[in-house]
């Protein structure tokens, strides 16, 4: 019969720390590949200049909605083939220009929608239904980027619907 070897596999695999150094090494290789074109630098740039003025409340709210569906649609195409590469680190792609350019708009959208909910709660509802599209906007965009409405970021957005709605 065979006999079994007296050292373990935990005792041959590297140390937690050996592991946590090679993937430190390895996301910052990663990270510095990501640069890109110029263009690609600063999605939060394009949406700080847009001007909301010409936009009603219910304007604003299908703005929101199609920002965030858009955005949504373009972090599944940063997956795809054509968004990624094979890259010298072993399991890690490297984004293309496509992928770059998939993960600016998403990105670029995502700054748009959160600065529609901002202009929204500046403004003063003229009617229930003006006031119906800011409320459903906030509560829409609470719950998608936290899971709940947090009564630290919108301390008074439930007091508000509650008075709203009933």
């Amino acid at each position: 019969m065979g006999q079994r070897s007296t050292t373990s596999r935990a005792a041959q695999a590297p140390s937690l720390g050996d592991r946590a150094a090679a993937a430190r090494e390895s996301a910052a290789r990663h990270l510095h590949s990501k640069t890109g074109p110029s263009q690609f630098a600063d999605p939060q740039a394009y949406t700080d200049g847009f001007d909301f003025s010409p936009f009603t409340t219910a304007d604003m709210a299908f703005i929101y909605k199609i920002a965030r569906d858009t955005a949504n649609l373009w972090r599944h195409v940063t997956n795809m083939p054509r968004c990624n590469e094979p890259s010298e680190l072993a399991g890690i792609p490297r984004s293309t220009a496509l992928g770059l350019f998939a993960d600016f708009e998403c990105e670029r959208l995502g700054f748009l929608s959160d600065r529609c909910v901002q202009e929204l709660s500046r403004r003063q509802p003229a009617d229930d239904e003006e006031r119906d599209h800011i409320l459903c906007t906030q509560i829409l965009h609470e719950i998608e980027c936290n899971g709940r409405i947090d009564r630290r970021d919108a301390p008074t957005l439930l007091i508000e619907a509650l008075k709203a709605w009933g």
